[in-house]
């Protein structure tokens, strides 16, 4: 966008400032969690269809080189240039990490599904829900891919996860 507006070299300086916050939010999680963990983002869209998300929305500051790492199948749709892949209840369990993010949508029929699969037993016995490291955010708050939502993410990434540890 800086291209766009002719704010090139703000823009460049946003990007290296923004990298150098990332990489110092990393530094103070550190402690909030173990190297080599996984994490995984889902969230229903289009009524009632399931998505694990790629490189798009919250995924991609937690699949920072310090931070998270994605689960195999994760990594595949990463591999393959992603922003998301639609999967069913059933194999959340091949797509959950360590960590899992649940995106609560403001649309009714994807916020109502989100609360059925976070009540069914085959969501219960996640490894990440049975070790309390499960958080549902708030999607409008959380998903979004502008520089806005990018700094408000350094904030709240750190309160979010030392809060729970």
């Amino acid at each position: 966008m800086g291209n766009w507006f002719g704010k090139q070299p703000q823009a460049e300086q946003w990007l290296t400032s923004y990298a150098e916050r990332t990489e110092q939010m990393w530094v103070k999680i550190h402690t909030a969690i173990e190297e080599g963990e996984t994490a995984s983002v889902f969230t229903f869209h289009r009524g009632a269809r399931l998505f694990v998300m790629g490189n798009i929305g919250l995924a991609p500051l937690l699949y920072h080189p310090m931070g998270f790492r994605p689960v195999t199948k994760v990594k595949e749709a990463l591999a393959a240039g992603r922003a998301y892949k639609e999967i069913s209840a059933e194999a959340v369990r091949q797509y959950a990490g360590d960590h899992v993010f649940v995106m609560l949508p403001e649309e009714v029929v994807a916020r109502k599904a989100t609360e059925m699969l976070m009540k069914s037993s085959s969501w219960q016995a996640l490894p990440a829900v049975q070790n309390r490291r499960v958080y549902a955010v708030e999607e409008s708050i959380w998903n979004m891919g502008d520089a806005l939502t990018s700094d408000r993410l350094l904030t709240l990434l750190p309160e979010l996860l030392c809060a729970s540890s």
